[in-house]
């Protein structure tokens, strides 16, 4: 139990672990001729992105044992 003479010490700890994943791709094909040659190029692009956050929030807290500024 507590009364006046007593002050409150407390210790909060988040934790918090996120994954995040994107990707996208895009394909073009262009076809040209060069003397008699007729050759097709085919360019494929693929592309990925990952990330991982791990997070730590702390909030120590303190409770006075008497009233601090009137409260």
């Amino acid at each position: 139990m507590l009364d006046g003479a007593h002050s409150l010490q407390r210790l909060l700890l988040l934790l918090r672990s996120t994954n995040v994943n994107a990707s996208g791709g895009a394909a073009a094909a262009r076809e040209f001729q060069v003397g008699r040659f007729s050759p097709t190029v085919n360019v494929d692009l693929n592309l990925s992105l990952r990330g991982q956050a791990d997070l730590m929030f702390i909030a120590p807290t303190y409770t006075f044992a008497t009233p601090v500024l009137g409260g």
